[in-house]
């Protein structure tokens, strides 16, 4: 793979990474509601996941190495939900 596409493939990792990390998943919730899931722990999972973390980690270490200001600016963007409804670990 060349680095114009991984650049390519990062960018569209970038794009895409907003609208994971800031819209509410409705198939996901409503999957976790049907598991029965306590309504308070279902809260948090809406806001913090697997899958979130481990893409922030991705952002952090892709602004460690390019220093992309949008990497951070979405990282930083993430923490206030999480601040706001207790669920910072």
């Amino acid at each position: 793979m060349q680095k114009a596409d991984i650049e390519n493939k990062l960018e569209l990792c970038l794009e895409s990474f907003k609208t994971v990390l800031y819209e509410r998943d409705e198939t996901f919730l409503e999957n976790m509601a049907k598991s029965n899931m306590d309504q308070g722990n279902l809260a948090r999972y809406m806001l913090w996941e697997w899958t979130q973390g481990v893409g922030l980690y991705g952002l952090w270490k892709l602004f460690e190495k390019k220093h992309d200001q949008r990497c951070l600016d979405l990282c930083s963007r993430r923490k206030h939900p999480c601040v706001e409804e207790g669920n910072v670990h």
